[in-house]
């Protein structure tokens, strides 16, 4: 989980993220959703109108697995 804050009295800024996942996992789920994956890369583009909170949850790739 990731919380950026905006700063009050200023403007919407745009707001850009990119979060490398550790090799061997596997997303479940993320909110809010990346507007691009690219094998271990996920990209974010949001913009800092209010505070934003990242969520990304995941597990072992081999996870519920025998």
């Amino acid at each position: 989980r990731l919380l950026v804050q905006k700063q009050s009295g200023t403007r919407a800024i745009p707001l850009r993220l990119i979060v490398t996942m550790p090799s061997g996992v596997r997303v479940l789920s993320s909110a809010p959703e990346p507007s691009e994956i690219s094998g271990d890369l996920m990209r974010f583009s949001l913009s800092l109108a209010t505070d934003q909170r990242i969520d990304i949850s995941f597990v072992p790739a081999n996870y519920g697995q025998p």
